[in-house]
């Protein structure tokens, strides 16, 4: 990804949508590195002052190797990229997990460090071990998958995840039943480090890949990288040149647009609401989720049910019910909506009135 204090080149906003945009149509899943975060990480953590390529490469060396641990070697619970995949995206789109590495320290500082299994498990959730840079405290997690490698027995990793579960500053969605998928691999055999790299030989350590909806952060700056060259045509006839089309710009800076909907939808909550029998008239206030709504298991009798916080973009088509009819005494509506505007469902479907707060 796009780093300004790593950049050599001025149109790497560019490289990087265009990339991002083929990943999505050809790749079951993307692993990303922000040059950026891995510079702090290596200036922060790691004491090297001044980061090159090679202290990079080696960095990401140590993750490319416990992301493939499991591929080499047999451990208490082993599990293979394939599994990765199915547990990390839900969606064919939503494939750009997030990586970390925990302990990011230096040779000196592992020798007055207490890195238990819940210490290494902990700073997988803190930003400043992340390959790209975004706070994950903003989004909500998807799915986890935790791949230890050394001294690690399964008790302890559940004692850790427990405690992270507990957490309130870090959240799941609400439709995701577990959260979390474990490795353990190399058993009691401390993890191999790149020779002459910067981090320290450790006892344990924990690479987590995690799908969060915080990573939409990275889109974000790097789709106004992108705008701002883009607006006055910047360095594009060099691509044209190289027998590109210039509608693939804006072909890819629309995918964009379209993957960052993509995360912020995923991440916001279904809300269900049951009527009691007799209850003709209900409610609600405050929706904050998608934007359809949808009607299930209609009975006889009707029910009136007005909506505020609804937005709407045509009443009667956009947010029309998939089934119309009348509410039963236990019957649930189902509200995914986003807006500002309200409108009135009753069993009949939706009144042609919108009215703005």
């Amino acid at each position: 990804m796009h780093a300004p204090s790593q950049s050599t080149l001025d149109v790497e906003p560019y490289n990087s949508i265009l990339t991002t945009h083929t990943t999505l149509e050809h790749t079951d899943g993307s692993f990303m590195v922000d040059n950026e975060a891995i510079n702090d990480i290596c200036q922060k953590n790691l004491g090297v002052e001044h980061p090159g390529y090679i202290n990079l490469n080696r960095l990401i060396g140590q993750i490319v190797s416990s992301i493939t641990a499991s591929l080499r070697s047999d451990g208490a619970l082993n599990v293979d990229l394939t599994e990765f995949q199915t547990n990390l995206v839900p969606y064919p789109r939503i494939h750009f997990p997030l990586v970390t590495y925990s302990p990011m320290i230096s040779a000196e500082r592992a020798y007055h460090e207490q890195l238990s299994v819940a210490d290494i498990t902990n700073s997988c959730f803190e930003p400043g071990n992340q390959m790209v840079k975004c706070d994950s405290r903003h989004g909500k997690y998807l799915a986890c998958c935790l791949l230890y490698r050394g001294d690690v027995v399964p008790k302890d990793v559940n004692a850790a995840i427990a405690t992270i579960k507990a957490r309130h500053s870090i959240q799941f969605i609400d439709w995701c039943p577990t959260g979390f998928k474990v490795g353990i691999n190399f058993n009691y055999q401390p993890p191999t480090v790149v020779p002459s790299g910067d981090l320290a030989k450790v006892q344990r350590a924990v690479c987590m890949l995690s799908n969060t909806t915080a990573i939409a952060e990275a889109w974000a700056r790097l789709d106004h990288k992108f705008d701002l060259m883009y607006a006055k045509c910047a360095f594009v006839h060099w691509y044209v040149g190289e027998r590109m089309e210039e509608g693939e710009f804006s072909e890819a800076r629309e995918d964009m647009a379209a993957l960052e909907k993509d995360y912020e939808e995923v991440g916001q909550e279904s809300i269900q609401m049951e009527f009691s029998e007799g209850d003709k008239h209900l409610l609600i206030q405050a929706i904050t989720s998608s934007d359809h709504l949808q009607l299930m298991d209609l009975g006889q009798e009707a029910a009136e049910v007005q909506v505020e916080g609804l937005e709407v973009d045509d009443v009667g088509a956009q947010v029309v019910p998939q089934h119309q009819g009348n509410l039963a005494g236990s019957d649930r509506l189902q509200l995914n909506s986003r807006g500002i505007a309200a409108g009135f469902i009753t069993g009949a479907g939706i009144q042609d009135s919108v009215k703005q707060p």
